[in-house]
């Protein structure tokens, strides 16, 4: 199920060649044009992925040999062929929310990586789940847009032992 919720971050890596977008320093620089550029393109896979369209959440990858995925599905590293699949899968869901916390976007000439804390509720018709995930998404500009070529996710574990006094 948790499969299901991050399914929208399922990011393929591709091949392109650098294009020009000027290389920031990220530790200094204030928040610019290109993060605000990847930042819109975080914002459309949320709206796209609570509305289920499809069509659309595959337009923001970048499906390519390059593409890579990792989660915690035993599944190890995917493929496009793979990601494409998983993402498919959100068709079956009755529906599904998400949101997105504590984000950050670096941009290192025409990549970007972004990570942050996605926190899901999925209905399935015959059950609900809820979580949240660490994720980081990997972005290449290319033909002037920001596509996802990488995805990694892990669940966001709960301190162990007892609560702070």
């Amino acid at each position: 199920m948790r499969a299901l919720a991050i399914v929208f971050l399922v990011l393929p890596f591709i091949g392109c060649a650098h294009t020009g977008v000027p290389t920031r320093n990220v530790i200094t620089d204030p928040f610019t044009a290109e993060q605000a550029e990847v930042k819109a393109v975080i914002d459309d896979i949320v709206a796209t992925v609570q509305k289920q369209d499809l069509d659309h959440l595959e337009s923001l990858h970048s499906y390519t040999p390059k593409f890579s995925k990792f989660e915690d599905d035993g599944l190890g590293r995917q493929d496009a062929e793979a990601g494409r699949k998983g993402e498919r899968t959100m068709a079956d869901l009755k529906s599904l929310a998400v949101h997105i916390d504590d984000l950050k976007i670096d941009v290192f000439g025409g990549t970007a990586i972004a990570t942050g804390i996605l926190s899901y509720k999925i209905d399935t018709g015959a059950q609900q789940v809820a979580g949240k995930d660490r994720f980081t998404l990997v972005f290449v500009h290319t033909d002037g847009a920001w596509k996802i070529v990488h995805e990694h996710s892990s669940p966001l574990a709960a301190p162990a032992g007892p609560p702070p006094a």
